[in-house]
């Protein structure tokens, strides 16, 4: 395979992923056209509070299943935005696969 065809995969993963951790935050917070973007600010922007942080967790390993089971204490850090979770996730994935 060829380096841009490796750079096109990884693009598409980074897409899925992004598109995956969306649509589980919109699913949360029960509005499938809510405006979600990775600069949204989950407490502040989208209201989540525990409970909602723990059904986004849930959601998240539902629908990206190779992540595994997801450790909540380690993703707390990285729940800022729905961009740091991505970059959090996409960190995981990368070392899952290594």
């Amino acid at each position: 395979m060829s380096a841009r065809a490796d750079d096109t995969h990884a693009d598409n993963s980074s897409g899925d992923l992004i598109s995956a951790v969306v649509q589980a935050v919109r699913r949360v917070i029960d509005d499938p056209v809510a405006e979600v973007g990775t600069d949204s600010l989950l407490r502040e922007d989208l209201g989540f509070d525990s409970v909602l942080i723990m059904q986004l967790k849930y959601r998240v390993e539902q629908a990206v299943p190779e992540l595994g089971e997801l450790s909540l204490p380690d993703m707390v850090d990285s729940m800022t935005s729905v961009g740091s979770l991505v970059a959090y996730l996409r960190d995981r994935l990368v070392k899952a696969a290594v």
